[in-house]
């Protein structure tokens, strides 16, 4: 059995094994765009001044490398703006921990004009368990057609939290951020 491919004038099956081959590229491409955005950050931290907010707010990570724990998650990022803007992400935890999800959300007035929707993998470079309250957030979007969306969260004196992202389409290329948004555990 197959399934509808409606996008098109002519409706055409398309093989199940097709679907899943193309599902398990896109997941497997995602984890390594996730990894490399992650190590990208933390290179810039480790390059970072010494003196810099940057390096004195992420002491904890200057030794990070593959032996340092992090906590997957994953989930469905949103965001939408003209003037007012919304943005809201569940991440759920892939790991076997006491937290489920960590949920991000942010909303205010602002000049962008902005709307993402699209599945985020990365990783919490914190325990989740520890990360309820304020925090600073930036989406940076790269795409004509289809491409990349991050989402860094950061705590309000800049330290990082974690790094999520994801393919999406129709997206300009913009970064966006402020240091209005929430997280609150889900136990």
């Amino acid at each position: 059995m197959g399934k509808l491919k409606t996008n098109q004038s002519k409706q055409e099956l398309i093989p199940k094994n097709k679907i899943m081959t193309t599902i398990t590229t896109t997941i497997k491409n995602l984890n390594v765009l996730a990894q490399k955005v992650l190590m990208k950050q933390i290179e810039i931290i480790k390059n970072s001044p010494e003196n810099s907010s940057v390096n004195i707010a992420n002491k904890s990570l200057l030794n990070f490398d593959d032996s340092t724990s992090v906590w997957a998650a994953g989930g469905s990022l949103e965001a939408a703006g003209l003037a007012y803007y919304g943005v809201s992400c569940t991440l759920d935890l892939t790991n076997f921990t006491n937290v489920k999800a960590v949920d991000f959300s942010a909303h205010g007035w602002g000049a962008v004009a902005a709307a993402i929707e699209c599945e985020v993998v990365g990783a919490f470079v914190v325990d989740p368990s520890t990360v309820a309250g304020k925090c600073k957030w930036v989406i940076v979007a790269g795409a004509l057609e289809e491409g990349a969306v991050s989402l860094t969260l950061m705590t309000e004196s800049g330290s990082l939290i974690g790094t999520f992202t994801g393919l999406a389409e129709g997206v300009g290329a913009f970064t966006w951020g402020k240091d209005n948004g929430e997280l609150k555990v889900i136990a």
